[in-house]
Protein backbone atom coordinates (compact mmCIF):
# COMPACT_ATOMS: atom_id res chain seq x y z
CA UNK A 1 0.00 0.00 0.00
CA UNK A 2 2.80 2.47 1.06
CA UNK A 3 4.44 1.89 -2.36
CA UNK A 4 0.79 2.19 -4.19
CA UNK A 5 0.81 5.92 -2.51
CA UNK A 6 4.73 6.56 -3.12
CA UNK A 7 3.62 6.02 -6.91
CA UNK A 8 0.33 7.70 -6.96
CA UNK A 9 2.34 11.19 -5.07
CA UNK A 10 4.40 11.26 -8.22
CA UNK A 11 1.46 11.26 -10.76
CA UNK A 12 -0.13 14.28 -12.13
CA UNK A 13 -2.48 16.39 -9.87
CA UNK A 14 -5.76 15.45 -12.21
CA UNK A 15 -4.66 12.06 -11.87
CA UNK A 16 -4.52 11.85 -8.13
CA UNK A 17 -7.63 13.67 -8.18
CA UNK A 18 -9.28 10.79 -10.73
CA UNK A 19 -8.07 8.01 -7.97
CA UNK A 20 -9.31 10.10 -5.08
CA UNK A 21 -12.43 10.36 -6.74
CA UNK A 22 -12.78 6.51 -7.82
CA UNK A 23 -12.16 5.36 -4.38
CA UNK A 24 -14.70 7.56 -2.86
CA UNK A 25 -17.17 6.45 -4.91
CA UNK A 26 -16.03 2.97 -4.48
CA UNK A 27 -16.34 3.76 -0.50
CA UNK A 28 -19.65 4.88 -0.94
CA UNK A 29 -21.59 2.22 -3.05
CA UNK A 30 -19.81 -0.34 -0.46
CA UNK A 31 -21.37 1.77 2.77
CA UNK A 32 -25.06 2.33 0.73
CA UNK A 33 -24.95 -1.01 -0.25
CA UNK A 34 -24.44 -1.81 3.77
CA UNK A 35 -27.18 0.16 4.55
CA UNK A 36 -29.73 -0.95 1.64
CA UNK A 37 -29.29 -4.46 2.93
CA UNK A 38 -30.14 -3.73 6.68
CA UNK A 39 -33.17 -1.08 5.78
CA UNK A 40 -34.47 -4.10 3.96
CA UNK A 41 -34.53 -6.82 6.56
CA UNK A 42 -35.63 -4.25 8.79
CA UNK A 43 -38.35 -3.22 6.82
CA UNK A 44 -39.43 -7.17 5.74
CA UNK A 45 -41.46 -7.56 8.94
CA UNK A 46 -45.17 -6.75 8.94
CA UNK A 47 -45.46 -5.23 12.47
CA UNK A 48 -42.33 -2.91 11.32
CA UNK A 49 -43.72 -1.82 7.68
CA UNK A 50 -47.06 -0.70 9.20
CA UNK A 51 -45.16 1.17 12.08
CA UNK A 52 -43.88 2.92 9.55
CA UNK A 53 -46.14 3.67 7.14
CA UNK A 54 -48.43 5.38 10.35
CA UNK A 55 -45.37 7.60 11.65
CA UNK A 56 -44.52 8.99 7.87
CA UNK A 57 -48.01 10.68 7.95
CA UNK A 58 -46.20 14.35 8.89
CA UNK A 59 -50.30 15.72 9.35
CA UNK A 60 -50.87 13.09 11.75
CA UNK A 61 -47.76 14.02 13.85
CA UNK A 62 -48.32 17.23 13.67
CA UNK A 63 -51.74 17.14 15.15
CA UNK A 64 -50.48 14.82 18.05
CA UNK A 65 -48.11 17.18 18.63
CA UNK A 66 -50.58 19.44 18.95
CA UNK A 67 -52.48 17.68 21.20
CA UNK A 68 -49.83 16.72 23.50
CA UNK A 69 -48.84 20.23 23.87
CA UNK A 70 -52.78 21.92 24.49
CA UNK A 71 -53.48 19.16 26.80
CA UNK A 72 -49.66 19.88 28.79
CA UNK A 73 -51.03 23.32 28.54
CA UNK A 74 -53.94 23.10 29.85
CA UNK A 75 -53.22 21.00 32.84
CA UNK A 76 -50.64 23.53 34.54
CA UNK A 77 -53.29 26.35 33.83
CA UNK A 78 -55.98 24.24 35.83
CA UNK A 79 -53.58 24.13 38.71
CA UNK A 80 -52.42 27.40 38.49
CA UNK A 81 -53.83 29.99 40.96
CA UNK A 82 -56.04 32.79 40.33
CA UNK A 83 -54.85 36.14 39.88
CA UNK A 84 -56.45 37.94 42.48
CA UNK A 85 -55.01 35.24 44.76
CA UNK A 86 -51.22 36.01 44.09
CA UNK A 87 -51.57 39.97 43.94
CA UNK A 88 -51.42 41.98 46.85
CA UNK A 89 -51.58 45.29 47.16
CA UNK A 90 -49.31 47.31 49.27
CA UNK A 91 -50.65 50.94 49.96
CA UNK A 92 -47.70 53.44 50.61
CA UNK A 93 -47.15 56.59 52.21
CA UNK A 94 -46.67 59.39 49.89
CA UNK A 95 -43.09 61.73 50.88
CA UNK A 96 -43.04 65.55 49.71
CA UNK A 97 -39.74 65.99 48.70
CA UNK A 98 -36.99 69.02 48.37
CA UNK A 99 -36.23 70.65 45.51
CA UNK A 100 -31.96 70.74 45.70
CA UNK A 101 -30.70 73.26 43.77
CA UNK A 102 -27.66 72.44 41.46
CA UNK A 103 -25.10 74.89 40.16
CA UNK A 104 -23.09 75.07 37.25
CA UNK A 105 -19.43 76.43 37.56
Amino acid sequence: MRKYIQNLKSKPEAERKQVAYMATVVCMVFVGSIWIYGLVSRLSTKDVADQAKADTKPFAMLANSLKDTYTGISASVGNAKSVSDTVTVKEEKMIDLIPVETTTQ
